[in-house]
């Protein structure tokens, strides 16, 4: 009797949670139709399908959004799907790797020969920069006024940092030039960097520097990082930290390289002869030895986005 009452008990639970199952569960079918955006036919890509749910189309909404020229991205921390669109101008939009910008409501303000530029912006970023370890991110653009010829009449760049959280969300940004800027016909944006805040640390990175045997000493020169610092040109940090210079042939490529990410945008190496520095010629951060024997001492200057930029002393003897 017992074994019968546990079964009865044990069959009610089965039958309640197959109920609970089925109740949760949404019938849809695969719903072909093609799509007509002012006349023009668009097909779904092979990530996307339309679903019919009692009589009515289901489309993902980035699919809509990015052929009605809008912008589209998700907030993870608030659950909710921003949508940037104009009415009255095209969205300004521009795409990277690690994500995509759009701007719109892009409005000026003249006052005492300055203006005040103002408007909206809008990161949907890459699952890589989403799974990266920054926990700022930065964005730097340019927006480019032009006349109705297609010609830039003034060009204004703008940096954003961002904490990652707030990736996703419709943001304001606001920028004042000393230049009366009123009379133009359209703005084409530009995105030269979207990625983690560089200036990650107290120190900027250390750059390192290969020679074909050996790597080459560098010594950190003058800086601004989180906080600036000033030091002595290369030939007196070489001197006072008493570096002995690797020993190179004539005509040997030496590379330059830093183990961070990002990488600096620029670098500029320069050669001493005495108290005169002169710029020596970097090819993907490769250089070539000079021919002539002796010790020769280099100045090394990297740029990164965010105002980050170090210098660095080294060293070389050709034999």
């Amino acid at each position: 009797m017992r074994k019968y009452v546990i079964g009865i008990i044990i069959g009610i639970f089965l039958a309640l949670s197959s109920t609970a199952i089925a109740s949760s569960i949404v019938e849809t079918s695969i719903f072909p139709v093609n799509f007509i955006f002012n006349g023009e036919k668009k097909e779904l890509t092979g990530e996307y399908s339309t679903l019919n749910y009692n009589g009515h189309a289901y489309v993902p909404i980035r699919f809509i959004a990015e052929n009605m020229n809008a912008g589209i991205a998700y907030h993870d921390q608030t659950k909710s799907i921003s949508v940037m669109y104009d009415e009255d101008k095209p969205l300004l939009k521009d795409f990277k790797d690690t994500g995509k910008v759009y701007v719109n409501h892009v409005a000026l303000s003249g006052k005492d020969g300055q203006t005040k530029i103002t408007g909206d912006i809008l990161i949907d970023p890459s699952e890589s920069l989403n799974n990266s370890e920054a926990e700022q991110v930065l964005c730097t653009f340019d927006l480019a006024f032009q006349d109705k010829e297609g010609k830039v009449i003034k060009s204004i760049q703008n940096t954003l940092s961002i904490t990652k959280q707030d990736l996703g969300k419709i943001m304001p940004f606001e920028k004042t030039v000393n230049d009366e800027l009123q009379d133009y016909d359209s703005i084409r944006l530009n995105v030269s960097f979207l990625d983690g805040d560089p200036i990650r640390g107290d120190m900027p990175p250390l750059a390192q520097v290969a020679a074909t045997n050996e790597q080459v000493k560098v010594i950190q020169g003058t800086y601004c990082w989180k906080g600036c610092a000033d030091y002595a040109p290369a030939p007196d940090l070489i001197n006072r930290h008493q570096v002995t210079a690797a020993e190179v042939q004539s005509g040997e490529e030496i590379k330059i390289s830093f183990d961070y990410n990002p990488q600096p945008f620029e670098i500029k190496l320069q050669q001493y002869t005495g108290d005169s520095a002169a710029p020596v010629d970097l090819q993907e951060g490769r250089f070539t030895v000079p021919a002539g024997k002796g010790v020769h001492i280099y100045r090394l200057d990297a740029f990164w986005h965010g105002g980050g930029e170090a210098s660095y002393a080294f060293a070389v003897k050709v034999n």
